[in-house]
This record gives structure tokens, C-alpha cells and sequence, in this order.
């Protein structure tokens, strides 16, 4: 964390807030609004996001490399409800969560100098009860590229099929990998590269709705949607030109999730100055599917 005045801090977070990048004619979403800010909790290298099953209209959310492996619930205005330590995994380089039934997945998949040869995912029933202070992991899925080590900060989980997709961050095109379900646990798995050519690089974070519609992915300065067909692969509806979404930028935003409803996705940031750390809402423009 750099030393910087508040005064300065203020006006640059300000500054980047309001470079608003412009969204498709057809925009499924509307401009972002702030709904809070996070706080309670050290959450300042927030970079995993995903609505709580068990908890609704609250969020799960960890911090990336170098802290400790925790999960926070935070309420829908960025408040922490719960600080959960997870035991049996260590926070290599923690980049996205998302869920499925009563299961969050951890990505330990961040690789900034692709260094690792192998990436993990980490399993973790959701903790219910206020007074749960630890979760076990109760399942790694540790797997490799077949083109060597990738930084990837974008785990999609496909809740019809179960099978896992990971976006990469750093190519000049970020890339597309398949986990197929059944996942195996504690077995060395390659991932498969699909034929996918997305137009952008730099993904840092994405979710597929709760019925398996529709799916978010972000860069640093865009959101981008893609609405899936009935009996369509996900990967194949990622193989379309997707549609831009509202996105207010942020100083290193890499968290995005949807509700659980459907109704609206929301993002945050990691914040290294001595700032509020804004909650962004974007609401649907009409009823979810």
C-alpha cells in the first residue's frame, strides 16, 4: 500500500469512476450506481465475487495474492457479515470464486510471470451459520494447460453441464480452457483449449447466471454478455461476438458476479489508496428469462 494523502487518493478513485465505458445499442444492463462501499474487513485486494446460495442478496468475496485464504460475505451494500479462514489451502494467487448448489470454487489460477505448472481449484462447502469462523477444503482439483503455464484470473462454471471454463488473461486474445465434469478430485487433469477467438485481452473476471443463460466476462475497461440458446454448449455461445455491457471503470476492477435473482451484476475492486472501495450495481433493464 502507498502513502498517499487522502485528498489525492479521493480525486483520482473520483476520476476513475467517472469514465463510463459506452455500451452496445442493444445493452442487456443499465449504467452502474454505487450501493456501497466495502468495509468491516480488510478487503482491499478484493478480486473474486459470487452471489451466496445459502445466503440471499449477500455476496462471497477473498482477496487475491499475497493474503491470507479467507472468504468474506459481504451484504448488498458491501458491508462483512462473516470473515471465514479456509483451512487446507494456502492463497498462492486466489483470482475468481463462484459456485454451484452448496459448493464455492476457489480459482488458485493468477500466474502474473507463468511461473506455475500447475493451477488448482479448491472446494469448500458454503458456510450458513454466522458463527462459522473456518471451512475445510473438501476437494482439489489441481490440472495444467496443454500449451504451458497461463495467468487466469476468470473461472466459469456452467451450472447445467458442470463442466468448468477458464479464461486466461495476459495473450494477446485471451483464451478459452474446458474442465469437463466430472471434475477429478486430486488427479492431475489437462484442460482442453477450445476453438474460441475472443476480441479482447486482459479478462480478470466473469460469472454465468444462475440458470445457465447467460454469462459476463471483464477486462479492465469493459463487461462483455453473451445470452446462450436452449441445448447450447457454453463454449459455443462464447464462440459469438458478444455484447458490450455498461461498465464504470475502476482502478483495478476484477471482481464481477450476478445476483442470485438474476436481476443485476455488480463489481468491485481492489484499492491500494487509503479510499472508499465502491460497490457498483447494474441493474437489468428488464425481467431476467
Amino acid at each position: 500500500m502507498r502513502a498517499v494523502r487522502a485528498s489525492v487518493a479521493a480525486t483520482l478513485l473520483l476520476a476513475a469512476c467517472e469514465q463510463v465505458r459506452p455500451p452496445s445499442d442493444d445493452a442487456v444492463f443499465v449504467d452502474g450506481s454505487e450501493v456501497g462501499d466495502l468495509r468491516g474487513a480488510n478487503m482491499r485486494e478484493a478480486s473474486g465475487l459470487t452471489a451466496s446460495p445459502a445466503h440471499p442478496g449477500a455476496f462471497w468475496l477473498h482477496n487475491d495474492s499475497g493474503n491470507e485464504p479467507e472468504l468474506f460475505l459481504i451484504d448488498a451494500t458491501g458491508s462483512a457479515k462473516m470473515r471465514v479462514r479456509v483451512q487446507g489451502a494456502s492463497n498462492r494467487d486466489w483470482e475468481d470464486i463462484a459456485h454451484r448448489g452448496d459448493t464455492l470454487f476457489i480459482a488458485e489460477t493468477g500466474d502474473n510471470g507463468a511461473r506455475w505448472d500447475t493451477s488448482y481449484v479448491y472446494a469448500v462447502i458454503e458456510p450458513k451459520s454466522p458463527a462459522d469462523s473456518t471451512a475445510a477444503v473438501v476437494a482439489s482439483f489441481p490440472f495444467q494447460y496443454p500449451d504451458g503455464p497461463r495467468d487466469a484470473e476468470t473461472l466459469l462454471i456452467d451450472p447445467i453441464s458442470g463442466d468448468w471454463f477458464i479464461v486466461t488473461k495476459r495473450e494477446d486474445r485471451s483464451r478459452l480452457y474446458r474442465y469437463p465434469a466430472p471434475q477429478r478430485q486430486g488427479v492431475l487433469v489437462t484442460v482442453e483449449r477450445m476453438p474460441v477467438d475472443f476480441g479482447f485481452r486482459l479478462a480478470v473476471g466473469g460469472d454465468v447466471s444462475p440458470d445457465g443463460s447467460e454469462v459476463l466476462v471483464k477486462t479492465y475497461d469493459a463487461v462483455y454478455y453473451w445470452e446462450r440458446e436452449a441445448g447450447e454448449s457454453l463454449d459455443r455461445a462464447l464462440s459469438r461476438p458478444p455484447k458490450q455491457q455498461p461498465y464504470t471503470a475502476e482502478r483495478q476492477g476484477e471482481a464481477l458476479a450476478f445476483a442470485l435473482d438474476g436481476s443485476a451484476y455488480y463489481t468491485t475492486s481492489e484499492v491500494e489508496l487509503d479510499v472508499p472501495q465502491f460497490l457498483l450495481r447494474y441493474a437489468r433493464k428488464s425481467s431476467p428469462r
